[in-house]
């Protein structure tokens, strides 16, 4: 059975079979969302909900190796301790 590829639209609407990292797919996600005529301060509030919250680790993370697992663990983690004041855990609403 021949190997099967899979394809990734580049940041200039080309192809590539080089995976983007989760960090490079949701900076793409946030631009289609101005193209889409998403608000501007919509898009910034996306965008900081992003910085605080998803870490490092996993933004570097190659998309197709992020695991429902990871994510899991990253909500559950929120949902307790994800106060930047120290004072619980995030809304489900957030």
């Amino acid at each position: 059975m021949p190997e099967m590829t899979t394809i990734w639209i580049d940041g200039e609407g080309g192809l590539s079979e080089d995976q983007p990292t989760l960090g490079e797919w949701l900076d793409k996600w946030l631009a289609l969302c101005c193209v889409r005529g998403l608000r501007q301060t919509t898009v910034e509030g996306y965008r900081r909900v992003l910085d605080l919250y998803v870490p490092s680790p996993l933004r570097e993370t190659v998309l197709g190796d992020v695991r429902p697992q990871q994510l899991n663990a990253l909500y559950a983690e929120l949902l307790t301790s994800g106060r930047h004041d120290g004072t619980g855990g995030l809304s489900a609403r957030t």
